[in-house]
């Protein structure tokens, strides 16, 4: 008895030092580096007053395909097409009435995260097919016609003699020039939570030419935890958001220029994620996680003492659990200020957001918790509306079949404005012929309003970001004042 007492003292005690040692593992490397000087990132949140009032907007917005996608990322928008990116590897069209799977990029070897892979983001390459990144694994073309998967750039292939460890999102320039944000120098997906709090300047923004699939760096050590990434308009800009210094910065990526790096937001009220300009030429910035107020325990780079105790043995619902469950994206001028904001207050359908895209007059929003594309119809004012943002919600609520929408892809060109103000042909499939023409309400806003939203085949209504059934919202404005238009683009 004796024997088997002193036996269980001394495993506990070597599990114990082993403990210890791996902490110290740890925890000696990260107070031996070097850190970046906090001083002036370690302000306090903002206050959510002014345009950052708490609403319900983003509580409200439209669910769509429920079940039927499985932690949507990222969007990319082409010809009424509406792509996603999921948490199990596949490319998803949920413009369609039904989901469609488009691929699955799922290799053949899949035990891990790291050896399945992670989808991260898409976009519409410069051939308008799609651009799929994976954080482990590199950037992919997928056809979006026959689903066919081609690798242009792999993680194996170093950039300036290190290959990426985490690869968060990408952007095209209109030259073909792909720029993608590399997190981490140690730390991948798994382990994201541990970057952001250690605040090392380790990151970097590297430089693909798909066509020879040469990559070099364009930085190297001047961003912090890059998780989101754009180009401006004109091509001479790269927005790139810094999830462990909640900020947005600038960098010259115009022809002969010195990559220089500016800020452009700064004290942002969460840890950025994607950022997507909207065709006003305003930047969505969605937030994986909100930051606290003044008073509070605020996790971000200007917190110490997160990095004081945080060690491998923290999981990341752990860490998470700091944050406040509060689901949060917001709109900023050309000015990087903040114009307009969706809340979901208490996280209970978007505890986080992965991206916000604008597209036809519809907002999208994607989170990796979820089980549905959320969605929203957007204002008119400010906005070009054209009758293709009627005929996206009537094909993905099953009101119109994929033969009769081909039709009006088809012939759309041919519309006029005095089309657009006849009555809307019947919605019920048994009423309507397939060669019937589709005629769009002259305002398309209010049939929308009334039509069927939620879970795929049950009636519901859609409910506005604002405002009541069938009045246009406010809450998503293009710029502060109602009627005014949006400033121009983020340079």
């Amino acid at each position: 008895a004796n024997n088997s007492t002193l036996r269980l003292l001394y495993e506990a005690l070597k599990m114990m030092f082993q403990k210890v040692i791996v902490f110290l593992c740890y925890l000696i490397p990260t107070l031996m580096s070097r850190h970046i000087d906090i001083s002036d990132q370690s302000r306090p949140a903002p206050p959510l007053t002014g345009p950052l009032t708490p609403n319900t907007d983003l509580y409200n917005l439209e669910s769509l395909h429920v079940d039927a996608v499985n932690g949507p990322r990222s969007f990319a928008f082409v010809n009424g097409d509406v792509y996603t990116v999921t948490t199990d590897r596949k490319v998803v069209n949920v413009a369609t009435c039904i989901s469609q799977v488009i691929a699955d990029l799922t290799p053949q070897i899949c035990f891990s995260e790291r050896t399945c892979g992670a989808l991260v983001s898409i976009r519409i390459g410069n051939d308008d097919q799609l651009l799929v990144l994976d954080g482990f694994h590199g950037l992919y073309k997928v056809n979006r016609f026959n689903g066919a998967v081609t690798q242009l750039y792999s993680t194996a292939t170093p950039a300036n003699g290190q290959v990426p460890v985490f690869l968060t999102d990408f952007a095209q320039t209109s030259s073909g020039t792909i720029y993608l944000s590399d997190s981490s120098d140690k730390f991948n997906a798994l382990n994201e939570v541990y970057e952001i709090s250690e605040s090392n300047t380790k990151g970097r923004i590297l430089e693909l030419n798909p066509t020879t699939g040469e990559i070099s760096e364009l930085l190297n050590g001047d961003v912090v935890f890059p998780s989101g990434l754009e180009v401006s308009n004109d091509g001479k800009t790269l927005l790139v958001a810094e999830a462990s210094r909640a900020r947005i910065v600038r960098v010259n990526i115009g022809a002969g220029a010195e990559p220089t790096v500016t800020v452009f937001s700064e004290n942002l009220p969460g840890i950025p994620a994607h950022i997507r300009l909207s065709p006003q030429n305003t930047l969505w910035v969605a937030f994986t996680l909100v930051r606290r107020s003044k008073d509070s325990d605020d996790l971000f780079i200007g917190n110490k003492r997160l990095s004081e105790r945080s060690s491998p043995a923290e999981n990341f619902e752990t860490i998470k659990s700091f944050y406040p469950s509060y689901g949060l994206a917001i709109l900023l001028n050309s000015l990087g200020e903040i114009i307009q904001s969706l809340h979901d207050p208490i996280g209970l359908k978007y505890p986080s957001v992965n991206e916000v895209g604008e597209y036809n007059g519809l907002l999208y929003v994607s989170s990796e918790i979820t089980n549905f594309v959320g969605r929203a119809v957007l204002p008119k004012i400010g906005r070009i509306v054209t009758p293709d943002r009627w005929i996206q919600v009537q094909r993905s609520l099953c009101q119109i079949s994929e033969q009769r929408y081909q039709q009006y892809e088809d012939n759309k060109t041919s519309l006029t404005p005095e089309t657009t103000n006849v009555p809307a042909v019947p919605v019920d499939e048994a009423e309507a012929t397939e060669s019937s023409p589709i005629s769009v309400p002259a305002n398309d806003t209010e049939v929308v309003a009334t039509a069927p939203s939620g879970v795929e085949g049950e009636p519901a209504t859609v409910v506005y970001p604002s405002g009541g059934e069938g009045e246009p919202a406010t809450a998503v404005q293009p710029s502060g004042g109602e009627g005014e238009p949006a400033t121009s683009a983020p340079a």
